[in-house]
């Protein structure tokens, strides 16, 4: 045991701890895996639209004209010595 453990005390001297070397900027020198990654990004962000995710989709206009109007609900509420309950203000 211990002549084993000898052993693999020497070949863990030998080990090198460097990183990997992928050369990917060799392969892909102007970086087109960029393009790559932002379509794939693109199309999971279309894959939600309304219409099943249909390229034409980031092209119209259609949901600026079926959007509700923004409400504003607001209330006040009067000192307490005054027993009054809160007004509220809201817009037509």
């Amino acid at each position: 045991w211990r002549e084993h453990q000898k052993r693999m005390a020497e070949k863990l001297g030998n080990l090198g701890g460097d990183l990997p070397r992928t050369r990917v900027p060799e392969r892909d020198p102007w970086g087109l895996r960029a393009v790559a990654a932002l379509v794939l990004v693109t199309a999971f962000a279309f894959s939600f639209g309304p219409s099943g995710g249909r390229i034409a989709d980031g092209f119209s206009a259609h949901a600026a004209r079926d959007t509700v109007p923004p409400r504003i609900d607001a209330w006040v509420t009067p000192p307490a010595y005054t027993g009054r309950a809160p007004v509220f203000l809201t817009s037509p």
